[in-house]
C-alpha cells in the first residue's frame, strides 16, 4: 500500500511517473487490440468458406467429385446450375437469376431442411432488398414472405419445369451483389455440362494454398477474387495483431525498465 500511495502522490510531480502512465495506457490499449483481433481472426478463420469451381470443359465436372472430397477441410462439394426463374408473387411476375444445388449441399451447408415435398426457393437479402425498393412488395409482404407458397417457372438449357414452391430466405457465404434464388435438384436430375462446383470448406484458407491447390488439379476458381481480398483481409488482421503485439511487449518492456533502472526509480521504497 505504501508503494502505491508513493505513486499516487508522485504521479503529478515526477515525470518518470508520467511517462510510465503513458506507456502503460499505450501498453493496455495494444494488449486490448491484440487479444481483441486475435479472437476474430480465429473466428473468421473458422468459419466455413465457398468456392465456386469449373473447369473449363476440359473434362466432365463430376469427374473431378471424388478427388475435391479427398481433400482435407472440405464440409461438402455439388454441381451447381445456372438457371433462370419467374414467381408469381401477389399476380405480379418476378425473374430472377437462379442456382441450383444439391440437397445434401443445402443441408450440410446451409442448414435447411430439403426433406419435404413441396420444392423451396430460397431468396437472398439482395432479391428481397429488390423487390422492396421497386414498390413491389411491402414491408409488411417481405416481413411475411417467409413459407409463401408461389407458382414458378424454372428455365435452364432450354428446358423448363412449371409448379408450386415455398419460399424462404437464405444467407449464403458467397458474396452476391446480384438479386438470387436458390433451389435444389438430385444431381442426376441435371443435365449434362453442368455450370460449375460448388465446394464448400469447413474453415477459411489463410495462406491462400487452397486456389492453388484447386488449380493444379486443373480447376479455376470462379470467385477468385473474393477468395483474394478475404485472404488479403485476414493478411491485414494477422498484421495488425502482430504490430499490437509488439507494441504492447515493448511498452512492457520500457515500463520495467524504468521501474528497475530509471534514476528516479519508481514504487521502490
Amino acid at each position: 500500500m505504501n508503494r502505491w500511495r508513493k505513486f499516487l502522490k508522485l504521479r503529478k510531480q515526477n515525470d518518470s511517473v508520467k511517462v510510465l502512465l503513458i506507456f502503460g495506457f499505450i501498453g493496455i490499449i495494444s494488449l486490448i487490440r491484440f487479444f481483441s483481433g486475435a479472437f476474430n481472426l480465429y473466428r473468421n478463420i473458422h468459419q466455413p468458406e465457398e468456392y465456386v469451381l469449373t473447369a473449363g470443359g476440359l473434362r466432365p465436372l463430376t469427374g473431378y467429385v471424388d478427388e475435391i472430397r479427398k481433400i482435407d477441410d472440405i464440409k461438402c462439394v455439388c454441381l451447381q446450375k445456372e438457371a433462370s426463374v419467374t414467381l408469381n408473387i401477389n399476380n405480379r411476375e418476378l425473374s430472377f437469376s437462379c442456382l441450383i444445388l444439391s440437397p445434401e449441399y443445402m443441408e450440410k451447408v446451409y442448414a435447411v431442411d430439403e426433406k419435404g415435398q413441396m420444392p423451396v426457393f430460397y431468396m437472398n437479402a439482395s432479391a428481397a432488398e429488390l423487390m422492396k425498393n421497386d414498390g413491389q412488395l411491402s414491408e409488411k409482404d417481405i416481413e411475411e414472405i417467409d413459407g409463401w407458397r408461389v407458382d414458378y417457372v424454372l428455365a435452364y438449357d432450354g428446358l423448363s419445369e412449371k409448379s408450386t414452391a415455398k419460399l424462404a430466405f437464405l444467407e449464403s457465404r458467397v458474396a452476391e451483389e446480384n438479386p438470387l434464388i436458390y433451389c435444389s435438384k438430385e444431381e442426376g436430375d441435371l443435365p449434362e455440362g453442368t455450370d460449375n462446383l460448388r465446394v464448400c470448406l469447413s474453415k477459411g484458407d489463410l495462406d491462400g494454398t487452397r486456389v492453388n491447390q484447386f488449380t493444379r488439379m486443373g480447376l479455376d476458381v470462379v470467385n477468385k477474387e473474393e477468395i483474394r481480398i478475404k485472404s488479403a483481409n485476414r493478411d491485414g488482421q494477422l498484421l495488425q495483431i502482430k504490430y499490437d503485439g509488439l507494441i504492447a511487449a515493448l511498452c512492457i518492456l520500457f515500463i520495467v525498465c524504468l521501474i528497475k533502472y530509471g534514476k528516479e526509480p519508481v514504487l521502490k521504497d
